[in-house]
């Protein structure tokens, strides 16, 4: 009898290719956390040192030609990357002031989130350079979200999906703004 069709020898093969597979995951999820640490710190020190020395675009090519010398086998040092990632940053900062505002603003309390309120819902949007994404998600959501993959919307009750705009009016929606852009 061959080893390979023996069950202890199965269990045990079962065993080891989940454990490669949950490794390969928690790898994959550490390397997209690094490198949003990276990018919001390069963002920060791009933000930060355009208005302190009054920067213009020649900083951020100047920057991007450097960086694509230095580490020439890393992607996503290109001047349009580098753009992104001060637009993303600049996006989130400013939210997470407008955010922080509105908590000490006792006065504007009506406007945060309640017990009586209904479920947050949010919205994912994924641009590339050919095409935009777009996904709802739900705050009680139980399920784990794809590295590169969101399905969350097959999850819908059907009383969102009657009130909320469709995740194709949404796409032409940005594809039109970006057009005009």
């Amino acid at each position: 009898m061959s080893i390979t069709s023996d069950r202890e020898y199965k269990k045990l093969l079962s065993e080891l290719k989940e454990k490669v597979r949950s490794s390969q995951l928690k790898a994959a999820i550490k390397v997209n956390y690094e490198l949003l640490d990276l990018y919001w710190t390069l963002g920060e020190y791009i933000v930060k040192n355009q208005e302190q020395h009054s920067w213009g675009d020649a900083f951020i090519k100047s920057l991007a030609k450097d960086l694509q010398k230095e580490f020439p086998d890393m992607k996503g040092f290109s001047e349009t990357n580098i753009k992104y990632i001060r637009r993303w940053y600049s996006f989130y900062i400013k939210g997470l002031q407008g955010v922080a505002e509105l908590e000490n603003d006792d006065s504007n309390s009506k406007g945060l989130k309640t017990d009586r309120d209904n479920a947050t819902i949010g919205l994912i949007i994924c641009k590339d350079k050919n095409d935009v994404v777009c996904e709802y998600s739900l705050e009680q959501i139980s399920q784990p979200i794809g590295i590169s993959k969101y399905e969350i919307t097959k999850l819908f009750e059907a009383e969102y999906k009657s009130s909320l705009p469709s995740i194709e009016e949404i796409e032409k929606k940005i594809k039109e703004i970006d057009m005009d852009n």
